[in-house]
């Protein structure tokens, strides 16, 4: 069975080789000249967890950062200082592509951040800049960071 996908100019893709919906959907954008990632189609969630060694907050230290800016992130909202559990925003400083929700676990040490993008806005950018500023700012306090897709 041939079907046509919408602005592919009439193009056919063959859709019986294909078990899913996205399978087929991905191939022909392939085969039709788009390439877009597989994972921008809807909302994409990306959970990104950072072991640290004990001591103060890490959130309440990217919150302070006068050097965050530099890295491409501007703190949007925050909850106050010292409540637990804390919570702290992130946005990219162009605001295109998506936002970072930042929270503490003062027991286990460790930093967890969920970057949400919607629509066409690929996580890929955010991610790194955040990524490349853990690494550069707080490296010594980090001993593993971790990513995972939510679906």
């Amino acid at each position: 069975m041939l079907r046509k996908k919408p602005g592919t100019n009439g193009a056919a893709v063959p859709r019986g080789l294909y078990s899913t919906e996205r399978e087929w959907k991905f191939f022909a954008s392939v085969t039709c000249g788009h390439h877009p990632s597989p994972l921008s189609e809807t909302a994409v969630q990306v959970i990104i967890t950072a072991l640290c060694a004990p001591g103060t907050s890490l959130r309440q230290a990217i919150a302070r950062d006068k050097r965050l800016e530099a890295y491409l992130l501007v703190v949007d909202k925050q909850q106050e200082p010292g409540r637990e559990p804390g919570w702290l925003k992130l946005h990219s400083s162009d605001r295109q592509r998506g936002a970072i929700n930042v929270q503490w676990d003062s027991h286990a040490h460790l930093l967890i951040a969920r970057v949400v993008t919607r629509g066409a806005s690929e996580p890929s950018a955010i991610i790194g800049d955040f990524i490349t500023y853990l690494l550069a700012r707080h490296s010594r306090r980090i001993k593993a960071i971790t990513t995972a897709i939510v679906k």
